[in-house]
């Protein structure tokens, strides 16, 4: 049996035990500093080389744990 999620005219299906990644889910997610944003916005725009990317996220864990709750695989 499989649960379903409207979003608007189509009607999306959901695997059982599937969790929403909705406001609820992302409300847990860790405040990020004006630098951090930062990071990650050029990041996102392509402005930033990959290691550098990897290299802040293994030094600063807040920035990765962000990064792991936001960019997770929907199927987790």
């Amino acid at each position: 049996m499989s649960s379903q999620v409207s979003l608007g005219k189509e009607t999306e299906k959901k695997a059982p035990g599937h969790t929403s990644r909705g406001p609820t889910a992302l409300a847990h997610l860790p405040s990020l500093t004006v630098q951090q944003q930062y990071v990650l916005d050029i990041y996102c725009r392509g402005q930033m080389e990959e290691w550098l990317f990897q290299q802040h996220l293994a030094n600063d864990p807040i920035l990765a744990d962000y990064v792991r709750l936001v960019c997770r695989s929907p199927r987790e």
